[in-house]
C-alpha cells in the first residue's frame, strides 16, 4: 500500500461510458503511487472508468502550466468523495 500525500489542487473529470458520459469539477484530496482521492460534484459509481485532468500546483521552469492526466476506475465513493485506482498516469505540458 502506497503512502498518501495530501494535495489540494483543482481538477476536472470525465467518465468514459459511451451511454452516459459525465463531466464535472472537483479538487484533489490526496494522491499516492497507486491512486488519487478527489471531490466530485455528484457521486460516481464504483468501477466507473474515469479520466482526471489535474492542474499541477507547480509550473515547469516557473511559468509553463502542467497537467497530471490520470485514468482508471473508481474503487471507493462516499457522497462527494471518490477514490480512483490508476491504470495510466502521466504529465502533460499545456
Amino acid at each position: 500500500m502506497g503512502v498518501r500525500v495530501p494535495l489540494s489542487c483543482a481538477m476536472w473529470y470525465e467518465t468514459s461510458s459511451t451511454t452516459h458520459k459525465r463531466r464535472g469539477e472537483g479538487r484533489v484530496i490526496d494522491i499516492s503511487s497507486s491512486g488519487v482521492a478527489f471531490t466530485t460534484e455528484s457521486s460516481l459509481r464504483k468501477n466507473t472508468r474515469v479520466a482526471l485532468h489535474i492542474q499541477w500546483p507547480v509550473q515547469l521552469e516557473g511559468e509553463v502550466p502542467v497537467e497530471l492526466f490520470a485514468s482508471g476506475k473508481v474503487v471507493r465513493t462516499e457522497q462527494s468523495r471518490t477514490a480512483l485506482q490508476y491504470d495510466q498516469i502521466n504529465f502533460k505540458i499545456l
